[in-house]
C-alpha cells in the first residue's frame, strides 16, 4: 500500500481515557435520585451542600425509618407464617419468635422513660411496654414465673426494693433482744402491789348476794357472719359421718347405699337446724342435739321442697351450697 501525503492531509495524535468514562460523576445524579426516593437525607449521602437544613433532613430520615419499618413488618409476617408451618410439621408446642436488633434514631431514653411512667399510671399495659422494648410478653411471663418459684425456694436472693433489708435475720434477732431488755427494764421500774389486777383484795369474800345478770337481746348477725357460721358449723356436724359409718359397719362413704346416704344427710340437717344460730359449736353440743332426736323443723322442710333441693337430685357439694344459702335466708327472714 502506498500512502499519498500532501498538504490536504493533517495528522493529529489522540488517545482514549477509559477511566474517565466510568467515573462516579456519570452515576452521581442517578444515585441521588434513588436516595431521595428512599428518603435518605443529603447529609448521609455526602452532598450536604445541597441540603435544605436540619428540619428537612430530620423529616427525610423519619420517612426512611418508617419505610424500613414497613419492610421489616412485611418480612416478619412472612417468617411468622413459615415458622408456624415448621411448628406444625415438627409437632412443637410453641412457635419461635422473630426478633430484630434495631437501633432507635429518636431520643430512646426519653421515649422509654415515658413508657415506664405510663405503665406505672395504668394508662398502658405492661405487655405493650415489653413490646416497645422489643421483648416478647409471653416469654417474659414464663421467665418471671420461673424466677418467682426460684425466689420462693430461696435458690436466688430476694428482689431488692426501697424497703429491702439484706440482713433480715440479724435485724429480727436484734429486735427480739431489744424487746427482752425493754421488758426487764419495765419490770424493774414498776412497783409491786399486794393487790390483784382487778383491785379486789385476795381471799376477800362477797359481803352480800350479787346482782342477777340481765340478759340483753343480741342484734341479728349480718349475712356474711351468718354465712360463715353456717358453713363452719355444717363442716363440724359432718364429723358424725365416721360414727355413722361405724354403726352401719362401713369403711368409707362409697360403701353406703343411696338410702343410707340420704339418711346421713337428713341427720346432719336435723342437727344443724336444731342448733342455736351463732352459738359456739363443739362435739358436746352436737351429741346433745343428737340425743334429743329432734327432727328438722317443718317450716324449713317446706322451704327445701319448694326449692326442689334434695340430695338425691344433685351432688353433695351442690346440695351443701343450697342448704347453707337457704338456712341463712330462712334464719334472717
Amino acid at each position: 500500500m502506498e500512502l499519498v501525503w500532501g498538504p490536504e492531509l493533517s495528522y493529529t495524535e489522540s488517545n482514549s481515557q477509559v477511566y474517565k468514562f466510568l467515573g462516579s460523576e456519570k452515576y452521581q445524579s442517578v444515585l441521588n435520585s434513588i436516595y431521595a426516593g428512599l428518603g435518605v437525607p443529603p447529609t448521609l449521602t455526602g452532598i450536604a451542600g445541597q441540603s435544605g437544613g436540619f428540619t428537612n433532613n430530620f423529616i427525610s430520615l423519619k420517612t426512611l425509618v418508617e419505610r424500613l419499618q414497613y419492610g421489616r413488618d412485611q418480612l416478619t409476617k412472612f417468617w411468622q407464617t413459615e415458622l408456624e408451618q415448621i411448628r406444625k410439621s415438627m409437632g412443637f408446642r410453641k412457635s419461635a419468635h422473630v426478633v430484630y436488633d434495631q437501633m432507635s434514631l429518636s431520643d430512646e431514653a426519653s421515649e422509654k422513660n415515658l413508657l415506664i411512667q405510663l405503665a406505672d399510671r395504668d394508662i398502658i399495659s405492661h405487655e405493650t411496654v415489653l413490646e416497645r422494648f422489643k421483648e416478647i410478653p409471653a416469654v417474659e411471663k414464663v421467665r418471671l414465673q420461673r424466677e418467682d418459684k426460684d425466689r420462693d425456694s430461696e435458690k436466688i436472693p430476694p428482689k431488692a426494693s426501697p424497703f429491702h433489708n439484706a440482713n433480715h435475720d440479724k435485724e429480727m434477732e436484734k429486735i427480739d433482744k431489744q424487746g427482752d431488755v425493754n421488758k426487764k427494764n419495765q419490770d424493774s421500774k414498776e412497783p409491786k402491789s399486794p393487790k390483784n389486777d382487778n383491785g379486789r383484795p385476795p381471799f376477800k369474800q362477797d359481803e352480800g348476794p350479787r346482782k342477777k345478770r340481765v340478759e340483753t337481746p343480741k342484734s341479728k348477725p349480718g349475712v356474711a357472719e351468718m354465712f360463715i357460721w353456717t358453713s363452719d358449723t355444717l363442716d363440724k356436724v359432718s364429723e358424725i359421718s365416721n360414727a355413722y359409718l361405724g354403726v352401719k359397719g362401713k369403711s368409707n362413704m362409697r360403701q353406703l347405699t343411696k338410702a343410707e346416704s340420704k339418711e346421713l344427710e337428713d341427720l346432719k340437717l336435723s342437727v344443724l337446724t336444731n342448733l342455736e344460730p351463732m352459738q359456739d359449736v363443739n362435739i358436746a353440743e352436737i351429741h346433745k342435739v343428737l340425743s334429743s332426736n329432734k327432727p328438722t323443723p317443718l317450716e324449713f322442710r317446706k322451704v327445701l321442697a319448694s326449692k326442689n333441693v334434695s340430695v338425691e337430685k344433685m351432688t353433695i357439694e351442690t346440695y351443701k351450697k343450697h342448704i347453707i344459702s337457704l338456712y341463712v335466708d330462712f334464719y334472717l327472714g
